[in-house]
């Protein structure tokens, strides 16, 4: 990941203070717009054990899938959310941060998508705290569909941790995974702009 940003044409920001260490163990929930959001992750991985739960077609490339395996990545393909809670489980006891990609997609319009309840409910159901992570200006390096990289600035925030045990009601989770939306629907909205001004 490291060296493959050496060839990619981006400039990489941080919007306020230098987040880490992230607070483990935790849930990370990051927005999706480029394939390339991935590889700018790799800013994570020197920030302890971070395991990806993941849809059917990562699972399916064949340079990825024995690497995410051997990760004990978190494979939804079968869609069977009870045992994706009990692995999630098992990392988080062991002090890890596990990240989901709530969208279950990457956007098309440069828009945040609709979130699905799942990683909010194991926030919920193992009692660690959310951490949400923006990132924009990926939808313009390389968006869903586009063969070639246009040059873009990259600009990354990582919003304070949201303790599910603040949020209450008859469905907790859906509370959460609305809060969350908001809060990153408007630092999504601030970066934006912020990246169309320096354009």
């Amino acid at each position: 990941m490291w060296c493959t940003r050496l060839f990619i044409p981006a400039s990489l920001s941080w919007e306020g203070a230098n987040p880490f260490p992230l607070q483990a163990p935790a849930v990370i929930v990051m927005n999706h717009y480029s394939i390339l959001d991935l590889y700018y992750l790799g800013l994570l991985l020197n920030d302890g054990d971070i395991v990806f739960v993941t849809q059917r077609r990562p699972f399916l490339i064949k340079l990825y899938a024995p690497f995410m395996s051997m990760a004990k990545y978190i494979d939804m393909r079968t869609g069977d959310f009870s045992s994706c809670l009990e692995q999630c489980k098992k990392h988080l006891e062991n002090g890890s941060r596990v990240l989901f990609f709530p969208e279950a997609g990457r956007s098309r319009d440069g828009t945040l998508q609709p979130f699905k309840s799942g990683p909010f409910w194991v926030a919920k159901e193992c009692n660690v705290p959310i951490i949400p992570f923006c990132i924009s200006g990926t939808d313009i390096l390389l968006p869903a569909g586009a063969r070639e990289i246009t040059p873009a600035q990259i600009s990354l925030h990582i919003l304070e941790p949201i303790d599910p045990e603040h949020v209450s009601g008859d469905f907790p989770h859906r509370m959460l995974k609305k809060t969350v939306h908001l809060q990153m629907k408007q630092v999504l909205e601030r970066q934006k702009n912020i990246l169309r001004k320096t354009h």
